[in-house]
């Protein structure tokens, strides 16, 4: 074989089936490359996972799961976005045999072809580095092509099923997934997607990707033990605004906090101004500058003439009607909406910031504005390690999907691994304790989604720094 696109084009000639790959541990340059500390992702019963430290990535920010149209600057499926990867795949041998039907297949659906391509094939070499990495040589991979389409998942799934598939990882869109539902609940088996849109979770399928709604839980929750108890959420219209709404509200009840203002912005918009003018309370606070002013010109002793010199250095006078401000953004998005509070003087050094795993991007502490804000998102200690190996290997930062695909393969080994065997049912996806990856602790609950141990984290200059760590069981866990 002369390099791995031309394994890719073998694989998949023959349309989306892809036979079985039984990886063998030989010779690959990722060999030996173990993740320090990565503790196989075995269920823990007994042993915890090791501390986390801080710094994706979403890296990108992580979470995934995007519409089969493609992956849009917002959020479609009420997901946050992921950025599409591009990038020369090394010309390196992949030892790989293929072993259609056999013992304990795991099928992996991915967009090898069409328009997430590139996403896909990300996906799929993090995969391959997970099972050179931790896999054994009974491990037996089948890929399959979903061409990006609910149609082309629900393709894929059949003939993961009639290859003997023990349990499918993937598809990556939401659409996608509620396409094969059908298909693996007939076969007796289950699907772990990549998508993090809960409204096609539920058993046969699992949600592996990270679910906004615990990440703004967890840094609500962390803003109010800190203090900050009066929130505003500036908010895109749609479906993702929608879910950040319900969530912030949930979060703020069991916080014992207060929303106490809301403003909507279209996310394809060229100017944010008006919308941050308006949610700065700009207008009034300055109405309110200009009538105290009059009011302390007409005076002659000194107390008011003191005052009038410290109002003639002010924009505004009072503060807007939240002491920290939700946003669920990240990217160039973040970039413009953060300053243009600042400029209409919301004080960032008094009114916390907070966001979710969308601000996993140290760069982001170039914009004077976001230093000190906060998010939640998996810790990434173990991610970190994982990026220089990829980068390495690949000559591009991973995606926040990516690492999930590697997840996905050390929870297949971890179930194979079991005490009494092989066991992809439910009840062995569900562990209490849980598993331990990439991404940090995690566990899949009743309703198909999963619940994660994140950790809370600080914008600084040109850097991230974890000021609350991510829980190491979930015991007590409550995001």
């Amino acid at each position: 074989m002369g390099g791995s696109d031309g394994f890719l084009q073998a694989l998949f000639a023959r349309g989306t089936r892809a036979a079985g790959l039984s990886v063998l541990l030989l010779g690959l340059a990722l060999a030996g490359c173990q993740t320090p500390g990565l503790p196989g992702l075995h269920p823990e019963p007994a042993r915890q996972p090791e501390p986390q430290a801080a710094p994706r990535e979403q890296p990108e920010p992580v979470a995934p799961g995007a519409p089969e149209s493609g992956v849009t600057a917002q959020k479609p499926d009420a997901v946050i976005p992921e950025t599409e990867l591009s990038f020369e795949r090394p010309q390196t041998e992949m030892p790989l045999t293929t072993v259609p039907g056999a013992p304990d297949g795991i099928a992996l659906l991915l967009p090898l072809s069409g328009q997430r391509a590139s996403v896909g094939r990300a996906m799929l070499d993090a995969a391959q580095m997970a099972v050179f990495d931790i896999a054994g040589e009974d491990f037996n991979l089948m890929v399959y092509d979903t061409q990006g389409t609910p149609e082309g998942a629900e393709d894929a799934a059949r003939l993961a099923v009639a290859d003997g598939a023990r349990i499918v990882l993937g598809p990556l869109y939401g659409r996608s997934a509620a396409a094969v539902r059908p298909i693996v609940a007939g076969a007796g088996i289950n699907a772990v997607a990549f998508s993090n849109d809960r409204s096609v979770a539920g058993p046969p399928v699992y949600l592996m990707g990270l679910m906004p709604q615990q990440q703004i839980e967890r840094v609500i929750r962390y803003a109010v033990q800190k203090g900050y108890r009066r929130l505003g959420l500036l908010l895109p219209h749609g479906g993702y605004g929608d879910l950040v709404l319900e969530s912030a509200r949930a979060a703020a009840i069991l916080a014992g906090a207060e929303i106490t203002r809301i403003a909507y912005y279209d996310p394809l918009a060229s100017d944010f101004t008006e919308t941050a003018r308006s949610f700065a309370e700009y207008d009034s606070r300055r109405e309110s500058l200009r009538m105290q002013k009059d009011e302390l010109a007409g005076r002659t002793d000194e107390i008011s003439r003191q005052t009038l010199a410290r109002l003639e250095g002010m924009d505004t006078l009072g503060d807007p009607p939240y002491d920290a401000i939700l946003i669920p953004e990240g990217g160039n998005l973040l970039r413009t909406l953060a300053p243009l509070l600042a400029f209409y003087d919301v004080d960032t050094r008094r009114v916390k910031l907070l966001g979710t795993a969308q601000w996993e991007d140290p760069s982001l502490g170039t914009e004077p504005s976001l230093v000190g804000g906060w998010f939640a998102a998996p810790p990434a200690l173990y991610r970190e390690n994982f990026a220089l190996r990829y980068e390495a290997a690949f000559g591009r930062r991973p995606s926040g999907l990516a690492a999930l695909a590697y997840d996905s393969i050390a929870l297949t080994v971890s179930l194979q691994r079991g005490e009494t065997g092989p066991d992809f049912g439910g009840g062995a996806l569900m562990a209490d304790s849980g598993f331990v990856a990439l991404n940090g602790l995690f566990r899949f609950v009743a309703d198909g989604t999963n619940q994660r141990g994140l950790a809370v984290f600080e914008i600084k200059d040109r850097a991230l720094e974890a000021i609350d760590p991510a829980p190491e069981r979930f015991d007590g866990l409550t995001n």
